[in-house]
């Protein structure tokens, strides 16, 4: 993980805009507009420079002009109109940049005291997975995108990835969903030059292929945290086909083994398409997990990090680990003094989920055992009460 790429100001779309240091943008627009006969002239000037932005109201800009060099109060200006003045006045777009105190998008949620350049991070990487897997760039009332995780745990863990990679915002979680600045998928989109994040227009773009291994780990983790299941194996599943093949290509160039992708279908009946890491990789994976998660605390499998790291160290054997009848006492025993997961009978046995679950079945038609409860998130809780 040595120097890493940075995005800039100047590399953003030329739709997001900047708000400068108050006294730096007067002084900025007024150097400007000194090296013109008049206000009009420094207009006329940028209004020919508009017209391949596609914008052509000549009086709205004389007004802009003039306001952006004396009004005490912010502004937001849009990044093109900053890079033109820039090539008049010959400002270090360095300067420029170091001068900037908060960007949107036209009408967009504000990103307060950012972080620039911007580092592309694993964590930076993985927001893009997060929004391929789980997320939408379809504009809502509040001009935002959606990112949708049941988990609170890793819906929060998103949050704080866009804060540590582009600096304060105030993001508004509803229930499930938290919004995501539209300025944020604008600039993903154009780095990766990619240009839909649909369910079936998605794939993962040239770009990320060409990026360190824990990079490609990070997103790898970040498609396990939204469309993966660990259970007794680790795969992910999704109903884009495309995007399924470009994550098994990615597993691969990491060094890691996967299945052959297969068709199955999920809960609601749709077909989708699932790719599984090889459990002998797991242990390896997890210590990349470790090193990676050393630099980068929020690209771990955060909810799933647990059931994963018991997969990993789950010592797999053909020899029978116990005489016949014992484990099903041990289930009783357990479940006499509390009520236990499944997930968590198998860890404390140290046995499959798989088998801990026939374990339990044949229990429960014995009338030894009963199910409690299922969790929201299916998780099966078992009692003996």
């Amino acid at each position: 993980m040595c120097k890493r790429e940075k995005v800039h100001f100047e590399d953003f779309p030329k739709t997001i805009y900047i708000n400068l240091d108050i006294e730096f943008r007067k002084k900025f627009f007024s150097d400007f507009c000194n090296k013109f006969n008049s206000d009009k002239e420094a207009a006329l000037y940028l209004f020919e420079k508009a017209k391949k932005y596609s914008r052509n109201d000549f009086n709205s800009l004389y007004s802009q002009i003039r306001q952006y060099k004396t009004f005490n109060t912010e502004k937001f200006i849009p990044i093109w109109l900053i890079l033109e003045v820039a090539k008049i006045n010959k400002y270090n777009l360095k300067v420029i940049e170091k001068n900037i105190g908060s960007y949107n998008s036209q009408r967009g949620v504000v990103i307060k005291d950012p972080i620039l350049p911007i580092k592309v991070t694993p964590e930076f990487d993985s927001i893009l997975a997060h929004m391929l897997g789980d997320g939408t760039d379809k504009r809502n009332k509040s001009n935002t995108g959606d990112y949708c995780q049941y988990n609170k745990i890793s819906l929060y863990n998103f949050i704080d990835k866009i804060k540590k990679v582009f600096g304060t915002i105030e993001l508004k979680v509803n229930d499930k969903k938290v919004n995501v600045s539209s300025c944020i998928i604008l600039i993903l989109k154009k780095y990766f030059n990619i240009s839909d994040f649909g369910t079936f227009a998605s794939y993962l773009p040239k770009k990320l292929f060409t990026h360190s291994k824990y990079h490609k780990l990070a997103v790898i983790l970040s498609f396990i945290v939204d469309e993966g299941t660990v259970y007794d194996n680790v795969s992910i599943r999704m109903a884009n086909k495309k995007i399924i093949n470009d994550i098994r290509r990615l597993i691969i160039s990491c060094g890691y083994s996967c299945r052959q992708i297969r068709k199955t279908p999920n809960i609601s009946g749709t077909t989708c398409y699932k790719v599984s890491l090889l459990n002998s990789d797991l242990k390896c994976i997890s210590n990349d997990i470790k090193k990676l998660s050393h630099l980068f605390p929020t690209c771990t499998l955060v909810h799933r990090q647990e059931s994963f790291n018991f997969l990993a160290n789950y010592s797999r054997s053909c020899a029978r680990k116990r005489y016949y009848g014992e484990t099903k006492r041990l289930i009783l025993e357990l479940l006499n003094n509390k009520k236990y997961k499944t997930y968590e009978l198998a860890k404390i046995l140290n046995i499959s989920r798989r088998t801990t679950s026939i374990h339990l079945d044949e229990l429960e038609k014995q009338n030894k055992v009963y199910l409690y409860k299922v969790t929201n998130m299916g998780a099966k809780i078992w009692s003996s009460d």
